[in-house]
Parts: C-alpha cells; sequence; structure tokens
C-alpha cells in the first residue's frame, strides 16, 4: 500500500512538474505575432481619411464595437456622444469563454501609441506590452487587409473625440486561457482588388467584415464549421432580459438561406436601416433584438452590399432552417 501510495504521488509530482512546463512554454513562447513594422502614415492625405472613416464606421464595425450600445432599442444603436470609447461586453452569455470588453480607442485610450504599435495590434491581436487579444477583436481577418486600408482607418481614429472611461479587466476561463495565445501570427495582408473585378472584391469585403465569424455555426470545441457549414447561421447570442437570437443562414439555399433572393433585396435589407428614425426604434415593437450590426452596414455602398452578395452566392447551399429568436420568459 505504502509503495503505491509513493508511486501515485510520485506520477502527481511528475505531472504537476508538466502542466508547470507546459504553462511556461505557452506564456514565454507565445505569441509569435512577429515584429513591429515600420509604419508611415500621410495624416493630411483626405483621400485616406475618408476611406477610414468609411471602413471605421461600417464594413470594419471598428466604431461598432468599440462604442456604448442603447439595449433597449432595435439594433442597439451606439451613444453618440461615446464614439469609440470602449466597454462593450462580449460575455459567457454570447457564448464566449470568459468576459470580454472592448477598448478605448479614442485619443484618450490609444493616444500613446504610435501608428505602428496600433497597426500591429489591429493585425496580428498582439498590445504594445506584449498582452494578447481574444479574438472577438477580427484581427485574424484585419491581418489580410490591403495595408493601405489599415493606415487609412489609423488616420481616422486619431481624430476620435477624447473620451475618458475606465477599462475594465478581462476574464478568460481556462483552459483558453493558455492556449489562446498561440493565436496571433504575422499580418499576411492582401492587395485591395479592383472594384471591376467583383467576386475577388466581394471575398476582399467579406473578409474584413468577418461575416464568417457570426454566421457559420461552430462545433462542440468553439471551432467554426467552415467545410460543411460555411456561412449556415444558427450561432446562439444571449441577450439577459430579452431572449436568445440566432445568426441567419446566407448559403445560397433556396428554403432556408437567400437562395430565393435578387440582389436588390439583399442591399434593400442593409439599406432599410439607413436613417435616423431607425436608431430610436424599441426592440419590443420589432418583435425581437438582434446582434446584427445592421446600423453600421447599413451605411455601406449599394455597390460594396452588391459585392458582398455575389461573392456569398458562391458558396454551397445548406439546408438549415434557422430560428431568428426565442424570447426570455
Amino acid at each position: 500500500m505504502k509503495k503505491l501510495l509513493k508511486w501515485l504521488m510520485g506520477l502527481v509530482v511528475i505531472l504537476v512538474i508538466f502542466i508547470g512546463v507546459g504553462v511556461i512554454y505557452l506564456k514565454t513562447a507565445y505569441p509569435k505575432d512577429g515584429p513591429v513594422l515600420e509604419v508611415k502614415i500621410n495624416k493630411n492625405d483626405t483621400v485616406l481619411m475618408a476611406r477610414g472613416k468609411y471602413l471605421a464606421n461600417s464594413l470594419c464595425g471598428c466604431i461598432d464595437c468599440h462604442s456604448p450600445r442603447n439595449f433597449q432599442y432595435f439594433g442597439l444603436p451606439l451613444k453618440e456622444d461615446s464614439m469609440g470609447a470602449g466597454g462593450l461586453p462580449f460575455t459567457h452569455d454570447l457564448g464566449f469563454p470568459g468576459n470580454f470588453y472592448s477598448k478605448n480607442i479614442t485619443p484618450d485610450g490609444i493616444g500613446t501609441w504610435t501608428d505602428a504599435q496600433v497597426y500591429h495590434t489591429v493585425t496580428t491581436g498582439v498590445n504594445p506590452d506584449g498582452s494578447v487579444l481574444f479574438p472577438v477583436m477580427i484581427y485574424p481577418y484585419m491581418a489580410q487587409a490591403d495595408p493601405e486600408d489599415v493606415k487609412a482607418i489609423i488616420t481616422y481614429i486619431r481624430t476620435l473625440k477624447p473620451i475618458h472611461t475606465p477599462q475594465l479587466d478581462h476574464t478568460v476561463d481556462f483552459p483558453v486561457n493558455l492556449f489562446y495565445r498561440m493565436g496571433p501570427h504575422p499580418a499576411n495582408p492582401m492587395k485591395l482588388p479592383s472594384v471591376s473585378d467583383t467576386l475577388a472584391y466581394g471575398k476582399y469585403l467579406f473578409t474584413l467584415g468577418a461575416c464568417q465569424e457570426c454566421h457559420t455555426p461552430r462545433g462542440s470545441k468553439g471551432d467554426l464549421q467552415l467545410q460543411d457549414s460555411a456561412m449556415a447561421g444558427g450561432q446562439v447570442f444571449t441577450l439577459r432580459g430579452m431572449g436568445k437570437v440566432r445568426s441567419s443562414n446566407l448559403t445560397p439555399d433556396p428554403v432556408t438561406g437567400i437562395g430565393g433572393w435578387t440582389k436588390q433585396m439583399f442591399i434593400n435589407a442593409f439599406k432599410s436601416y439607413d436613417n435616423r428614425a431607425a436608431e430610436k426604434i424599441p426592440w419590443q415593437q420589432k418583435g425581437y433584438q438582434t446582434m446584427m450590426p445592421w446600423l453600421a452596414y447599413c451605411k455601406m455602398t449599394t455597390s460594396d452590399l452588391g459585392a458582398i452578395y455575389i461573392y456569398l452566392k458562391t458558396f454551397k447551399p445548406v439546408n438549415h432552417k434557422v430560428t431568428r429568436w426565442t424570447a426570455e420568459k
């Protein structure tokens, strides 16, 4: 019996040492984000500024994610006096392995960062202090952006009104807190395709919008089911005090997806929210609440929305009926 206990104790010690070494390795070997690259931005470039304003306020969702929201209205409109102030929660309720809060990206929050540091964080998910962002921040997609588009966004957010807000601490569940540091990699940018190449251009916009993050089902380990169910919808987001909303099937399936939609129907679905009145609709009036950033995406041009539609039509049709809303009882 004593020999067995000694053997078990020895095994426990070895296991503890093994785990300790593994934790130390993960914390020291990662992230592998590469060096901070030199970035030169002409802040007097008005074309660059306009492009950044467009991307940050629509497709890339920078302002949408980094601003407090009015949860009593449909579409969770921004609190315009706090644009870029951060604090938007991404918590267990929404299906995340922890509690995360968007960062203050006004000059009060990142005003001391160099352009190179901002560029590095946006495209690799690694902060200047070496801490790693959980990929609720869409850095795996921004890593693929044309460098000029990232520079444009940086140029624009530098002009936001400085707002001082207390920053909330993140909490990451075990064992995700060990492994998410393995996510960052050096950026792998692509060149912005010509608008005339509608399919390639639509794919580029789809990538920067991180559409698949919400519209592709996830497996039991939280991984996107890209092989068989890309863009088939059904991800569940719980809005406390309201209910559960699920992402839509955006595959070309004619029954449960958008296979029966024309391009104009797709564009109209977004543009119907492109008015001030749409920001003041009580969610109860609509009969459901949504996490879909209609109020940001509606600011996209009709040609950009049309290009995304063309690209979505290339996905495999998946017959997957999604119950959009379940009210809280």
